[in-house]
C-alpha cells in the first residue's frame, strides 16, 4: 500500500492517477468529504485525516511501504504554517512504521530571493517567507528520521492541468478582467516546471535515490515571457510591463495593512510577496535529479503554458466548476486544433502545542539586507540620523569605561551600510574588531574600512550554532563589545550575550529595538515575516540584565535613543519616487555578489533632502551632514524620560565589571 498525503491537490490528484494507472494500491489522505470523492474518483482509498492529528494519521499509514508527503497549505498565518508543514510532518514521522520510505516534496522556497542563481542542492537555503521557512524546518525533521529512507524533492513553480490557484491561473484572471501591465521591466528569470514532470520525478524517487534533488523545467524563461504565452494561449492582449516596483509594493503593503484592519479571511488581492514573485530573479539547475535519478524534464514551459492558457479559456467560456478539471489523455489533441500560432519566445485548526520551542531561524546569513547599499549608498534618513546618537553613545561608553578597543560583536543588526558603527571610535585612535558570520558581507565591510584608511581586525564565525564563537576571540581580548539590534537575530539571545561578556574587559553595550506602540504596529503589519524570525524576548532589558549579573556585570548607564522629530523609516524616499530601474526589476548577473561599496564622487547628487548616506561624510564630500541631522535632535536632548520611553525607536544599556 502506498500513502499519499494531500492528495486532493493539485500535484496530489496527479500523483495518485499515475500510481493507480501503475496497478498500485494507493491511499490517499483528505479532509473535507468534496476531496474524499475527488481521491475515490482517481480509484484510490480516499482516508479522512489531518497531518495535524497524529491518531488520524497513526490509523492511516498502517500497512504503507511508501509515503509520498505532499500536504500542506501555500498560504496562510506563520501558524497555520507551522502546523501544517513542522508539525504535520513531524506526526507523520512518528507515526511511519520502521523500513518505510518516505519521499517529501518540499519547496524550492527554501532558498529565498538570494541566489546565486542558478541554484542548486549545494546552494544555501535562505527563506524569507512563512511557507519557505516552514518547508525548510519540515526539510530537517525529514533528514533527522532514522527508522527509514528518506528524499527530499524541491519543485519550482509547478503549473499544469488542474492548477487552478497558482501563479499563472492567478495571473489569466487578472488579465482576463482587463488587467494589462505589470510591475517590473519583464525581464527577470523564472523556472517553471509542468506537473507531469513533476510526478514522473517523484515516482522515480519513490524507487531510488537518497538527500535531496531540485526538479525544475528544462529551462527557465523571464516573467514577461511566460505571461506572453499564457495570454495568447488564452487569446488575450499581450500583457505589458513597467509599472514601478517600489510603489506598487507600497500599495501592496497598504492592501495588506488595510485588509487585517478590517480582519478580512485568506490573502489580500495584492501582497508583498506577489510583487516579489513578479520581479525578482530565480532559476534553477537539475543536474543532481539527472545524474542520481535519471530524471529529465520533457515539457517545454512554451507548450505547457500555452495549453495551459487555452485550458483555462474554455473552462472559463463553459463556467465549469473549479474542480472539474483533470488531466485527460486525449486533451493535448483536442486543443491542437484550436490553439492560436506557436507563441513568441519570450489548516484546520489543531494542536499547536506539538510545535511549540524555539522560533525557527532561517539557515542563512541573519540581518537586513545589505546588498542595494553596495550599489547605491542612499541609506534614507531615518537610518542616518540614528548614526549620530548611537556615535555618541558609543564614544561616552569607551570614555566610561577608559576603553582602548572595541569589538563589534556581531556587526549586522542596522539597517543600511554594516560595519561602520565604530568609524567614529576608530578615528579617535581606539583598535576596532569586526565579527561577521556571512563571509561576503565581512569582506565588502573589510574592504570599504581599507578605503577609508582605517584599520580593523576581522572576524569569520559559523552560523546558526554560535557554541564555536568563544573560540575564535580569546577571553578578555576588547575593553568594550558592542552590538546594535542583533540579539534577536539569535536562537538563543542569552547564550550570545554571555559570548559577548566573555570578550569585555571592561564594558559590554547592547542597543535594541525599543518595544512600543511603533513597534507593535510594525509586527503586526508591516514587517510581519521579519518578526515571525526574532526572539522578541531579546528585547527584555530585565532579562538582559539578569543574564549580565550572572556573569559579573552590572547596569551602570542605561537611556532611549533616536527619536526623530519625523516618521521615521530605513526605506530610502528618492527610491520610492523615482522610476529608472527600481530595486529588482532588473536581472542581476548570476554571479552579481557584491563584495565592496561604491564610494559616491562629490557632485554627484548624493547631497541633498533626498539622498541621505553615511558614506559621503565619511569621505568628506558630504562635511554638512552631521550639522544637518544635529538640527533634527532636539527631542534628543529635550524629551524627558517618560516621552523618550513612548517614542525611542532604540534603547541601550552598558554594562560593566563589578566592583
Amino acid at each position: 500500500m502506498i500513502l499519499v498525503t494531500g492528495a486532493s491537490g493539485f500535484i496530489g490528484l496527479h500523483l495518485v492517477r499515475a500510481l493507480v494507472a501503475r496497478g498500485e494500491s494507493v491511499r490517499g489522505l483528505a479532509r473535507s468529504r468534496e476531496k474524499l470523492e475527488a481521491v475515490e474518483a482517481e480509484g484510490a482509498e480516499a482516508f479522512p485525516a489531518d497531518v495535524v492529528d497524529a491518531k488520524a494519521l497513526a490509523r492511516s499509514v498502517r500497512d504503507c511501504r511508501l509515503i509520498f508527503h505532499l500536504a500542506g497549505t501555500y498560504r496562510g498565518s506563520a501558524t497555520e504554517m507551522r502546523a501544517a508543514h513542522i508539525g504535520g510532518t513531524r506526526n507523520l514521522l512518528d507515526v511511519s512504521d520502521s523500513g518505510s520510505r518516505v519521499v517529501f516534496a518540499s519547496s524550492t522556497s527554501v532558498y529565498g530571493w538570494r541566489g546565486p542563481w542558478p541554484a542548486d542542492e549545494r546552494t544555501p537555503a535562505c527563506p524569507i517567507t512563512d511557507y519557505g521557512i516552514a518547508k525548510l524546518a519540515a526539510e530537517q525533521a525529514v533528514l533527522g528520521w532514522d527508522r527509514g529512507e528518506t528524499v527530499i524533492i524541491r519543485p519550482t513553480i509547478v503549473y499544469g492541468p488542474g492548477d487552478l490557484a497558482g501563479m499563472l491561473p492567478r495571473a489569466y484572471r487578472l488579465m482576463s478582467r482587463g488587467l494589462r501591465i505589470f510591475p517590473g521591466a519583464g525581464t527577470n528569470r523564472i523556472h517553471l516546471v509542468h506537473v507531469d514532470d513533476l510526478v514522473r520525478g517523484l515516482l522515480i524517487a519513490g524507487e531510488r535515490g537518497s538527500g535531496t534533488y531540485v526538479m525544475a523545467g528544462p529551462e527557465s524563461s523571464t516573467i514577461g515571457g511566460v505571461f506572453a504565452v499564457l495570454a495568447q494561449g488564452a487569446g488575450l492582449p499581450r500583457p505589458r510591463f513597467g509599472l514601478p516596483v517600489p510603489t506598487t509594493r507600497a500599495l501592496a503593503g497598504a492592501a495588506e495593512v488595510m485588509w487585517h484592519l478590517a480582519t478580512l479571511t485568506g490573502e489580500p488581492p495584492l501582497t508583498r510577496h506577489s510583487v516579489d514573485i513578479l520581479v525578482r530573479d530565480r532559476e534553477f539547475t537539475w543536474e543532481k535529479a539527472r545524474s542520481e535519478l535519471g530524471w529529465i524534464p520533457r515539457i517545454q514551459w512554451q507548450e505547457g503554458v500555452a495549453e495551459l492558457g487555452t485550458r483555462l479559456a474554455l473552462e472559463s467560456k463553459a463556467s465549469t466548476h473549479a474542480g472539474s478539471a483533470r488531466a485527460g489523455s486525449g486533451f493535448r489533441e483536442t486543443i491542437e486544433s484550436i490553439r492560436p500560432p506557436a507563441a513568441a519566445e519570450g489548516v484546520r485548526p489543531g494542536d499547536l502545542a506539538k510545535i511549540a520551542g524555539p522560533p525557527i531561524v532561517a539557515a542563512c546569513s541573519p540581518g537586513p539586507d545589505w546588498r542595494p547599499y553596495a550599489e547605491d549608498p542612499d541609506e534614507g534618513l531615518g537610518t542616518v540620523y540614528e548614526r549620530f546618537p548611537l556615535a555618541d553613545i558609543l564614544r561616552d561608553s569607551a570614555q566610561a569605561t577608559g576603553s582602548t578597543s572595541v569589538l563589534h560583536a556581531p556587526l549586522f543588526g542596522m539597517t543600511g551600510i554594516p560595519g561602520l558603527d565604530c568609524v567614529f571610535l576608530a578615528r579617535q585612535g581606539l583598535r576596532v574588531g569586526l565579527l561577521d558570520v556571512d563571509e561576503t558581507r565581512l569582506a565588502a565591510v573589510a574592504d570599504l574600512w581599507t578605503r577609508l584608511g582605517l584599520a580593523a581586525d576581522t572576524y569569520l564565525a559559523p552560523w546558526p550554532d554560535i557554541s564555536g564563537w568563544p573560540d575564535l576571540i580569546p577571553a578578555k581580548s576588547y575593553d568594550l563589545v558592542f552590538s546594535f539590534a542583533a540579539l534577536w537575530w539569535f536562537a538563543d539571545p542569552a547564550e550570545a550575550l554571555r559570548i559577548q561578556a566573555r570578550w569585555a574587559r571592561k564594558g559590554l553595550l547592547v542597543a535594541l529595538p525599543n518595544r512600543n506602540v511603533f513597534m507593535a504596529l510594525r509586527s503586526r503589519w508591516w514587517d510581519r515575516d521579519m518578526f515571525e524570525r526574532l526572539s522578541l524576548e531579546a528585547l527584555d532589558l530585565e532579562r538582559i540584565k539578569a543574564v549580565a549579573r550572572a556573569e559579573g556585570l552590572e547596569a551602570v548607564r542605561e537611556g532611549f535613543f533616536d527619536l526623530p522629530p519625523f516618521p521615521d523609516t530605513a526605506f530610502p524616499i528618492r527610491r520610492l519616487l523615482r522610476r529608472n530601474k527600481p530595486e529588482g526589476e532588473a536581472a542581476r548577473p548570476a554571479a552579481s555578489v557584491p563584495r565592496s561599496f561604491h564610494l559616491p564622487a562629490a557632485g554627484t547628487g548624493d547631497e541633498g533632502f533626498w539622498r541621505w548616506g553615511i558614506l559621503p561624510y565619511l569621505t568628506g564630500r558630504d562635511p554638512g551632514l552631521e550639522a544637518r541631522c544635529r538640527k533634527l535632535a532636539f527631542l534628543e536632548r529635550l524629551a524627558p524620560e517618560r516621552l523618550a520611553r513612548l517614542l525611542a525607536h532604540h534603547r541601550y544599556v552598558l554594562l560593566a565589571p563589578r566592583g
